[in-house]
């Protein structure tokens, strides 16, 4: 992926946290619609890098190493989630968001 590849997905996903917090949704709610619209964009775009032959076999052995960590992610997301407040929940993706704005604003 591209420097501005990667910067337009961060913005894509960082700019999606504001609006499923402001929608009338449980948190489980908003987790289930962005993983779900992740999942389809990350589908689309490594069909795409596929095609264009960035998928390489380094990449995915890196992708392989790295699955523990996303099931160790999600076990502990979906712990965090079922503790905290709604409020709670919502101030915390703001701040991450804002966190990820500043961070490519800076960059």
């Amino acid at each position: 992926m591209t420097a501005t590849g990667a910067k337009s997905d961060r913005a894509l996903r960082v700019g999606s946290v504001p609006y499923l917090v402001g929608r009338p949704l449980s948190s489980a709610g908003v987790v289930a619609t962005g993983t779900l619209a992740y999942a389809i964009s990350d589908v689309v775009k490594v069909g795409t890098y596929a095609a264009i032959g960035w998928v390489t076999p380094p990449l995915l052995l890196a992708t392989v190493a790295a699955t523990p960590f996303l099931y160790f992610g999600s076990w502990l997301g979906y712990r965090l989630n079922t503790r905290l407040p709604r409020r709670a929940f919502a101030l915390t993706l703001i701040v991450i968001a804002l966190a990820g704005a500043l961070r490519l604003l800076l960059s």
